[in-house]
């Protein structure tokens, strides 16, 4: 798990290239106020999902991770609490959707988290356990997206 605000990230040059790519185009649109929905980068090698959500109180969250997918998460409006957890360390699998390439876990430690703001990116490995989208405090709305990059682009 890596994260900080975009503006300084988009200066780390040690970041694979897919990733400097999901940085620009996250720098680049206007994340905040353009259409909801998916945008895409290189196919489904690459895309980017812009939603609206609303933050949940953290036993209301299940805790997830990806397996084919880097996940480049970027809050572009609201602030978010969000739990991670070393890969390695999940629970039982809840429940599996391959076509989405999620699994959610249950009776996973994640006591780690940061408080994300405007500006904020975290990226999660395959593997790495995380729990978004939970209220750092009362519940409000949220804008986000989340970029997702094929791990094969970044290992190859």
């Amino acid at each position: 798990m890596q994260t900080g605000q975009l503006k300084e990230m988009m200066k780390d040059k040690t970041l694979p290239a897919p990733m400097q790519k999901a940085l620009q185009v996250l720098h680049l649109r206007d994340i905040a106020n353009m259409p909801a929905g998916r945008v895409e980068i290189a196919g489904d090698d690459m895309y980017a999902d812009v939603f609206d959500a609303v933050t949940r109180r953290y036993g209301d969250q299940r805790a997830e991770a990806h397996e084919e997918y880097y996940d480049v998460q970027y809050l572009a409006r609201g602030s978010e609490r969000l739990h991670y957890a070393p890969a390695g360390t999940a629970g039982e699998v809840a429940a599996r959707i391959p076509e989405r390439d999620l699994v959610f876990y249950r009776g996973t430690p994640d006591a780690e988290f940061i408080d994300a703001v405007p500006g904020t990116v975290t990226i999660f490995a395959p593997g790495e356990i995380h729990r978004p989208t939970v209220a750092a405090a009362e519940p409000q709305e949220i804008r986000k997206a989340v970029v997702k990059i094929r791990a094969a682009l970044i290992t190859a």
